[in-house]
């Protein structure tokens, strides 16, 4: 890739790629939301231990860990991402 042109995936800015981050967050536990929604009737509209089960599954598993791996993300690319371009030999 040459010097002047940008990645595609780059913003320009810090504040635009967190913005980025924030927002699969919001779509993803949205997704959880509505899975979650979806489960409760699919149970038996029932409260009990099994819809337990998948709540925790669904909110503290996969919401916690995309949560996570996007914080990480974030700060590999603020930090370590902007690494210096490679000289051609």
């Amino acid at each position: 890739m040459s010097q002047g042109k940008q990645n595609l995936n780059e913003t320009g800015s810090p504040a635009g790629r967190l913005r980025e981050y924030v927002y699969a967050n919001l779509f993803f536990w949205g997704f959880l939301l509505a899975l979650a929604f979806v489960s409760f009737f699919t149970c038996g509209a029932v409260w009990d231990e099994v819809f337990q089960g998948i709540l925790e599954f669904l909110f503290v598993i996969l919401g916690g860990g995309f949560t996570l791996v996007s914080v990480l993300d974030y700060l590999y690319d603020k930090y370590l991402g902007q690494a210096a371009p490679e000289e051609k030999k």
